[in-house]
């Protein structure tokens, strides 16, 4: 269900994140989830990666948001960026 993709994205940004292997661990228990969600229509993509986004702590979020600026710089900023995108910027901040 919709909320248990929330519950794991509360869960996790409530944690620190201070490695790959923990932004790994994040991106494994909410892919679990995501993934039927998607496959059943039952959440867009837009929707899925907003609550990603959600689940990295303030911190490291704020290092990825900038590291996503500066390699999409035509990117909308009403628009979510995907949450693999997302990933791969916290590789490389992590």
């Amino acid at each position: 269900a919709l909320s248990d993709l929330q519950a794991i994205a509360h869960e996790y940004a409530n944690k620190t994140m201070l490695s790959y292997q923990e932004l790994s661990n994040y991106l494994h228990a909410f892919k679990k989830v995501m993934q039927p969600l998607l496959a059943k229509d039952r959440i867009g993509k837009a929707k899925r990666d907003c609550i990603f986004m959600e689940g990295i702590p303030k911190d490291t979020q704020a290092q990825i948001c900038m590291r996503l600026m500066i390699k999409f710089p035509d990117h909308y900023p009403q628009d979510p960026y995907p949450f693999m995108d997302i990933f791969t910027a916290g590789q490389f901040i992590l």
